[in-house]
């Protein structure tokens, strides 16, 4: 079944790379993409939905097949979902493209992709399905970019909304996004239901007094005890998520001055934040070690003094502690650490 399947898809693509080599571009038989090309766009870019996910799951091989089913072998995806386990869409690599897919009652994320007030894109009929395809070059003056394109579709399937994006020579993308759309609609939506009731993980998210960090039962006794006289509390955040399980701390000076105090488990940062040289054992670091590692900026305005910046870690057995700060001293920057280093 899924050889007839390929065979009718790329003989429809082809059937279009001869239709838009013609005079008949925007006349498109049923079933076959017509591209969008206007002459400026203000601008390009595609966001992931990342920031709007409570917690993420890989999906499997099987599960795959299911939100995929006319796919041999689609590459990866990702469900996201909100807190309580709602499932927000499917985004992932698929044919070396990339498919966002928003489920019923959720909205693709923003792609600032706009055109000019006057322009009206044509929209396809695939099956029955309407289908806005786009085709645009690059902005740049050669001729790479006459030929290597931005390709972008988007469509619905009932209440849930489908974009695919990706960049390829001219003829090439235009045959390749016609088959990935086919695909997609042919397959249609029913496998999202195989994302549903997910297991929900231990997700935290509390803004916290300072007062209420100190007394965190997990983080509260590595929260600095020397605070510099011109630093003040300003927020304090203890959240746990698939990501990590830390206490941030936030510290203000009256100027551009601040300091970063980020408390974690080393077990939930396998991939260290910085670079070795960076990272420093509590039974090594040292006021020369920390003033070593300082740096001195001068912007040479008057507006704005010459200042310390600092980025480090310090790891205390199975805790990590994370220093972002500008404009401290490095005595005063050390001496936050006076009560926990002996």
């Amino acid at each position: 079944m899924k050889k007839i399947f390929k065979i009718a898809v790329v003989a429809c693509a082809l059937f279009l790379l001869v239709a838009c080599k013609s005079d008949t571009s925007h006349i498109a038989p049923p079933g076959l993409l017509v591209f969008n090309s206007p002459e400026s766009v203000d601008m390009w870019l595609v966001y992931d939905w990342i920031d709007v996910a409570a917690f993420t799951h890989s999906l499997t091989e099987d599960e795959l097949s299911a939100v995929f089913p006319t796919f041999d072998s689609p590459s990866a995806a990702r469900a996201l979902y909100r807190r309580d386990g709602f499932l927000i869409g499917v985004e992932g690599q698929v044919a070396d493209s990339r498919v966002q897919i928003a489920a019923g009652g959720s909205s693709l994320p923003t792609d600032m992709f706009q055109f000019g007030d006057t322009f009206a894109p044509h929209v396809s009929d695939v099956y029955g399905t309407p289908v806005t395809a786009i085709m645009i070059a690059p902005v740049r003056d050669d001729w790479i970019a006459i030929q290597w394109m931005n390709f972008r579709a988007e469509f619905m399937l009932g209440d849930i909304a489908y974009r695919i994006h990706f960049q390829d020579y001219k003829d090439v993308g235009q045959v390749r996004m016609t088959e990935l759309v086919t695909q997609l609609i042919l397959g249609g939506a029913e496998g999202l239901a195989v994302l549903e009731n997910p297991v929900i993980p231990e997700l935290r998210s509390d803004e916290l007094t300072f007062d209420e960090a100190l007394l965190d039962p997990d983080f509260g006794s590595y929260a600095p005890s020397n605070t510099p006289d011109r630093f003040t509390p300003s927020f304090a955040l203890r959240y746990i998520s698939q990501y990590g399980n830390a206490l941030h701390l936030m510290f203000d000076a009256d100027d551009y001055g601040h300091i970063i105090w980020r408390i974690s488990t080393v077990a939930d940062e396998p991939q260290p934040r910085l670079p070795a040289r960076q990272i420093f054992q509590a039974e090594d670091f040292t006021l020369d070690v920390l003033q070593a590692n300082a740096n001195w900026i001068d912007l040479g305005k008057l507006e704005i003094p010459p200042y310390w910046t600092y980025m480090f870690q310090v790891q205390f057995n199975d805790i990590f502690i994370y220093v972002s700060a500008i404009d401290v001293l490095p005595e005063e920057l050390w001496a936050m650490f006076a009560d926990l280093i002996q």
